[in-house]
């Protein structure tokens, strides 16, 4: 059994992830802040859209490598033969 007492132990579960209450503060600061009338120019817009696509592709290449993985996977469980699993092209 634990020495730890249950305030000890939420303390350190609250700890161990912060992403969390970073996340719920950062909403609080964007829900309850005033217009801010500000202005963004072209290097701003161009910038947003290099990282909307940056995540896209990550997120496309993410996918292809877990796929890879996966028909890897699946390839020494079912006895494929290695010739088949790499093939796709």
């Amino acid at each position: 059994m634990s020495d730890q007492s249950p305030a000890r132990s939420s303390i350190r579960n609250r700890l161990q992830r912060p992403g969390r209450l970073l996340i719920i503060v950062a909403v609080f600061c964007i829900l309850l802040s005033p217009n801010a009338f500000a202005y963004l120019d072209a290097g701003t817009g161009s910038l947003i859209i290099q990282l909307v696509i940056g995540a896209f592709l990550g997120a496309v290449l993410t996918a292809k490598l877990w796929w890879m993985k996966l028909k890897m996977l699946l390839g020494r469980i079912f006895g494929g033969s290695k010739k088949d699993i790499g093939s796709d092209r």
